[in-house]
């Protein structure tokens, strides 16, 4: 909603999610993508579902649950520039997955894999769904790319701490702001050695308008935002992260992954939703390229 939540305000119908949207982000930069979970078995699923398949993304492991209503979330702005996120999560399809869920995962033949801190704030399922894949993972040897996106509203740093932790540990990738990498070091400050020392082979610190950096063995690497415009923040660390992977699997350097992936939080932040403004791989010049007018 554009403004506040009230009885005869107009409401736009979407769909979003912190996995489903670094999908469509590495989709429109032409990569192979597939999801996996399930979905309630209601027109709201339905409806996801096929958008998610028009953007060219591997449904083939979405489970529908037809006896779990699909999760909502409503946003809205109370004050100007003030957004508002409630979520209505509990008893939907996504905070039912189990242990079981995850062997899907495996048919799709997977070069990474992409989790996040949502998913395991959802039950006890879900969050042993998360663990079950991410050791897999490793056993197997595929990149585990895991983003932290804490959500003090879904639960408590202590709770998230306990789980998000030993996850971050087991990471290839790990993406977190400064205050969510505190949950994986046990409140420390996430200095470059303190995050060497973590575990994962890179380190991606987002933070926002000051743009992003990352810690490897190698050194620590920053790029500043390239932003011009927020119309929406919402979104915007989800399509960083779609960015930065898909320089990854582009074999970029570490300077050209942060910058691909603050060209892409650049396009989500200029556009409503979460990840309806996402760029094409023909659309990433377009930022910095000066001018009102593209002609």
């Amino acid at each position: 909603m554009a403004g506040p939540l009230a009885v005869g305000a107009e409401a736009r119908f979407s769909f979003a999610g912190a996995e489903s949207n670094v999908a469509v982000g590495l989709a429109r930069l032409g990569h192979a993508v597939a999801c996996a979970g399930a979905v309630g078995g209601d027109a709201m699923a339905t409806t996801m579902v096929r958008a998610l398949r028009g953007e060219g993304i591997d449904c083939s492991a979405l489970r529908v649950d037809a006896t779990r209503p699909s999760a909502l979330i409503v946003f809205d702005s109370p004050l100007a520039e003030r957004r508002r996120v409630t979520y209505l999560r509990d008893g939907s399809a996504g905070s039912a997955l189990t242990p079981a869920d995850a062997d899907a995962v495996w048919a799709l033949n997977p070069g990474v894999v992409h989790v996040t801190g949502v998913t395991c704030a959802l039950g006890d399922g879900a969050r042993e769904t998360v663990e079950v894949v991410v050791a897999e993972a490793r056993r197997r040897g595929v990149t585990v790319s895991f983003d932290l996106n804490y959500r003090a509203s879904l639960w408590g740093r202590d709770e998230a701490a306990a789980v998000l932790g030993p996850l971050a540990r087991q990471a290839d990738i790990l993406f977190g702001a400064d205050d969510e990498l505190r949950l994986a070091l046990d409140d420390a400050a996430p200095t470059d050695d303190a995050l060497r020392a973590l575990g994962p082979a890179q380190v991606v610190l987002k933070r926002g308008a000051d743009g992003a950096g990352l810690v490897t063995a190698e050194g620590r690497f920053d790029a500043p935002s390239v932003a011009t415009a927020v119309v929406d923040p919402v979104g915007a660390g989800d399509a960083f992260a779609a960015g930065f992977l898909s320089a990854h699997l582009d074999g970029l350097g570490p300077v050209e992954r942060l910058g691909r992936g603050n060209a892409v939080a650049a396009f989500a932040l200029g556009n409503h939703g979460d990840w309806e403004g996402l760029p094409t791989r023909a659309e990433l010049p377009l930022v910095g390229a000066g001018g009102d007018v593209v002609r």
